[in-house]
């Protein structure tokens, strides 16, 4: 008897499928695991096992339907839309609004100062670059005072 090959490379084809399939659903798991905890500040391991288990449920809910989570500890209600967010954000988790001005002042201080040094930088190279064109056309040494 001959041995029926296409229904070997049937199966082997499957196995593969089946075994590429088990580890997407695996790592897709994990990067939801890795969603809510980072974005949605929910726990990883809970969402983990809930994807693994449930799939496209979890997936829906945690990309979709939930906000980021907002414990006691840290709730405070925001100046411009009046929700629920966290103090431990410098924006509102809803409108994006700053919840400190502070925060928005330190932003644009600071983009302030790092204007203020490229400008420097820029005006610094120039004259330099412009002393060496200078140097470079001038043949005659120039003697100290």
């Amino acid at each position: 008897m001959t041995p029926d090959l296409g229904g070997q490379i049937q199966r082997a084809m499957l196995d593969r499928a089946a075994a590429s399939a088990a580890i997407a659903w695996i790592v897709i798991a994990i990067g939801v695991g890795l969603w809510a905890s980072e974005v949605k500040r929910r726990r990883f391991w809970i969402w983990f096992l809930l994807s693994f288990v449930t799939g496209p449920v979890a997936w829906y809910l945690i990309f979709s339907r939930l906000g980021i989570a907002v414990p006691v500890s840290v709730r405070i209600t925001c100046p411009k839309c009046q929700k629920l967010t966290r103090s431990d954000m410098p924006r509102c988790v809803r409108c994006r609004a700053f919840i400190d001005d502070s925060s928005r002042h330190r932003a644009g201080d600071l983009a302030r100062q790092a204007a203020t040094m490229v400008f420097t930088a820029r005006r610094l190279l120039g004259t330099t670059r412009r002393a060496v064109d200078a140097a470079r056309q001038d043949p005659k040494p120039r003697s100290g005072r």
